[in-house]
């Protein structure tokens, strides 16, 4: 079973993230700097952007980072009981959102996906999600507070930018995600979100969590340290 989840970063200064399995551990990105958690089963990239690929995280060079953009599966090895699907989505093209089955658990990981409204999850999938880590950038609420309602890079309708609170919502809904399943909200922009932002996921069923800095999320109970 998927036992602890430890943020190490969820935001434009770095994105990485392990899952700590029963005997495995899954990294998802590695854009941070110089961090010492090298000792991982497997990494899986969603896509190449500085904040959720830098090499001095695992000490490469910069012609092998061009090889690895072309080839996701380069960072795969077979793990015991653990299915890894990619699912492309539309941020860059090479970018993709990875769902991860283990024993009876499913996690699907979304990130950077910019307008959610044409992404859609099979039924059979969704009903079965037990973890959803999913993209939550940014909330009107401070886009009008900072007179930029729809800056280039969080346009709403863009495919090229980040999602929203509000369409993170309507993607939980539209696709019927399990009302069972646990939510770690990801990549909080600092100077475009804040807790009023968050008011509309309590009416959700599921447990949740905004991810942080260093945090550490026991899954039995759902509780960060």
């Amino acid at each position: 079973m998927l036992n602890k989840i430890k943020v190490l970063g969820s935001s434009s200064k770095g994105n990485a993230i392990i899952l700590f399995f029963d005997n495995s551990r899954i990294q998802l990105d590695c854009g941070l700097e110089n961090k010492e958690e090298h000792l991982n089963d497997l990494l899986l990239i969603s896509h190449f952007h500085r904040d959720h690929f830098n090499e001095t995280h695992y000490g490469m060079e910069e012609n092998e980072i061009k090889e690895l953009s072309t080839d996701h599966k380069r960072f795969y090895k077979d793990l015991k009981n653990i299915d890894i699907e990619e699912v492309n989505i539309h941020h860059i093209e090479e970018n993709m959102a990875f769902i991860i089955r283990y024993e009876n658990e499913t996690i699907l990981f979304l990130t950077d996906v910019g307008n959610m409204d044409d992404i859609n999850i099979k039924p059979e999938v969704a009903k079965k999600i037990t973890y959803l880590l999913i993209e939550s950038n940014w909330c009107w609420f401070k886009m009008f507070e900072n007179k930029n309602p729809e800056p280039h890079h969080l346009y709403s309708t863009s495919p090229g930018g980040h999602a929203s609170n509000l369409q993170t919502l309507n993607f939980i809904c539209r696709n019927k995600i399990n009302e069972n399943a646990k939510i770690l909200f990801l990549h909080k922009s600092d100077s475009s979100n804040d807790e009023r932002g968050e008011e509309i996921f309590k009416r959700l069923p599921q447990k949740w969590l905004v991810a942080r800095e260093n945090q550490i999320i026991y899954t039995k109970n759902w509780k960060e340290l």
